[in-house]
């Protein structure tokens, strides 16, 4: 079975289904292999594993996920409101690194959005940018498939790499985060990798006892 995250952030854990291990973003694809109580075993789209809640997941088709054009929130925090003006109730509030389906339709600087929970919003056009990563490591065959490809030169990359890890100076630590909410040594380079390359390396959490290649 594949899904989306359809929660602003959802932690992914280890067997005990309680210690962290990693953080999902909104609409981020997984790949569900396996269930335990009320957790589905997933791999997520950079390849790592772990148990998430099955009210977190919306279920959808891999045709779906192939097929789906996304766009990349790149604020820290922004706001999905009712109607395009900035008084409109908010329906949903996500975090930089999260995927929505965006829409052709624009009004007063807000895009219209499509939200998993079959709701309609908008969103504010300059916290829009294009999504650079993919999902095809979910139904690639190759294991090393999420790797870094395309990069430009060295000098250039490391620099725009190291510019967008400064986007979250004085987010606090957060063990398995992702989010500007709190992030941890991990979660920081795979975001910087996440939100300015085409491809980021799969990294373990900090304190996860698995090996970080590369790292």
């Amino acid at each position: 079975m594949y899904g989306l995250i359809n929660q602003p952030a959802v932690f992914m854990t280890e067997d005990d289904l309680k210690s962290r291990s990693d953080e999902l973003l909104y609409g981020w694809a997984v790949k569900a292999t396996g269930k335990k109580e009320d957790f589905w075993y997933v791999t997520s789209h950079y390849g790592y594993k772990g148990y998430v809640p099955k009210a977190a997941v919306t279920p959808v088709s891999l045709e779906e996920i192939k097929a789906r054009e996304v766009k990349l929130i790149r604020r820290p925090v922004i706001d999905v409101l009712a109607e395009p003006k900035v008084s409109g109730d908010i329906l949903l509030t996500v975090y930089k690194g999260s995927l929505l389906n965006v829409t052709d339709e624009l009004v007063d600087g807000y895009y219209k959005v499509k939200l998993l929970d079959g709701r309609s919003g908008w969103v504010s056009k300059t916290a829009l940018a294009k999504r650079l990563d993919e999902d095809d490591v979910l139904w690639s065959a190759d294991p090393e498939y999420f790797l870094l490809q395309a990069k430009p030169d060295e000098e250039s990359f490391r620099k725009q790499v190291a510019e967008t890890a400064k986007e979250y100076l004085g987010c606090q630590y957060r063990w398995a985060g992702k989010s500007p909410l709190g992030i941890d040594c991990s979660g920081l380079v795979f975001m910087s990798y996440m939100l300015y390359a085409k491809r980021g390396p799969a990294l373990a959490g900090c304190g996860n006892q698995r090996s970080l290649a590369g790292a």
